[in-house]
């Protein structure tokens, strides 16, 4: 039986942007999709389960000039009871009449889609509906799971990547600072879950499989064949080009206040780089021998390089080996750099063993 692809879903623009690549990703393989929702709030969000309907008085309904009053006097409520949530008004209905929550798709008149305003509380069970709903109308083939748990969102997921495929998230979820590259779940994710972890970012071009290139950080052949399989494994199912890169650097000799590379030591790293790529990527050339595979050797940081040519690619594959240090859990530069700044979706693949 095979493995769902995972969700991690929050409502955000960030994760219906997930919801689109990885409900492109399940059709490709053939898989079900597995929308998921964690939040310690979850109790709070249902009907019926407001503060209000306990011991905290509510306001009674109040004339215009009694409102007018009540805001001068200091204690304005925004119009609404005590208790109740505060949603903007124009985003309460669309401007169809949609119902909260549900607003146009654009290009599909009359479809709901999820809410994406930040300031917008919409409960649980709508966020998971409204992806599902996002995923249906995107690929009606794909078979779609909800689940809504009241849980830490990183507990869930982690509990959920045991089972999974592949674990697809946003780069931020809608509680996220203004200006920040990767959110918290993101990141934990890829850190500490057990199966590969994709994190949906870049431009909506780069998200879209329209350059056919797979490309592959290719590390150590002792710790990185996980993500070599699973980068020939995407290239083998887009129809797409590989591109394997590896980076090099020749240490520089300082002689009478100048650098100077010979000529020699330059050509033995650039040779040993392309030796080391070879023995990466043989296993997997015998396993998926119809892959279209192109080296690149390339000298510099890997991850300036990485960071140049995910501009023009599809997916980003490194993998991870996981280092636990006294700051917690880390999982190397290069792959902890194209989280944050990658122009396209990136898959962290964790080193077994």
């Amino acid at each position: 039986m095979e493995l769902p692809l995972v969700v991690g879903v929050d409502g955000s623009e960030f994760g219906l942007r997930a919801v689109d690549w990885a409900t492109e990703e399940a059709a490709r393989y053939g898989l079900p999709l597995r929308l998921v929702h964690a939040s310690l709030w979850q109790r709070y969000e249902q009907p019926g389960n407001t503060p209000s309907s306990g011991n905290i008085p509510t306001s009674p309904a109040r004339s215009p000039a009694e409102s007018e009053a009540w805001q001068a006097s200091g204690g304005d409520t925004g119009g609404r009871q005590i208790g109740e949530a505060a949603v903007p008004e124009t985003w309460e209905t669309g401007a169809a009449g949609a119902e909260f929550g549900q607003p146009e798709v654009s290009g599909a008149p009359g479809r709901p889609q999820a809410a994406t305003r930040p300031e917008a509380c919409p409960r649980a069970q709508d966020i998971v509906e409204c992806a599902a709903e996002r995923a249906a109308l995107r690929n009606p083939d794909v078979k779609v799971l909800t689940e809504v748990v009241c849980e830490e969102t990183e507990d869930a997921l982690l509990r959920e990547a045991r089972n999974a495929t592949a674990l697809v998230v946003g780069e931020r979820g809608c509680g996220a600072v203004p200006g920040l590259l990767l959110g918290s779940v993101a990141l934990a994710m890829a850190v500490r879950a057990p199966c590969p972890v994709i994190v949906v970012r870049g431009s909506a071009r780069n998200r879209g499989d329209v350059h056919r290139r797979v490309l592959l950080a290719a590390g150590e052949a002792a710790s990185g064949a996980g993500a070599v399989l699973f980068a020939f494994r995407e290239a083998t199912m887009r129809h797409s080009e590989l591109l394997a890169l590896r980076a090099w650097r020749c240490p520089a000799s300082q002689t009478a206040g100048r650098l100077r590379w010979p000529e020699d030591r330059v050509r033995r790293h650039e040779q040993r780089a392309a030796q080391l790529l070879d023995d990466v990527l043989r296993p997997a050339e015998r396993a998926f021998p119809q892959t279209d595979v192109v080296r690149a050797v390339v000298e510099g940081p890997a991850h300036e390089v990485l960071l140049a040519r995910s501009q023009r690619a599809d997916l980003l594959v490194t993998g991870a080996r996981r280092h636990r240090r006294h700051l917690g859990a880390q999982i190397g530069r290069v792959a902890h750099t194209m989280l944050h700044y990658a122009d396209c979706p990136v898959a962290v693949v964790p080193h077994r063993g």
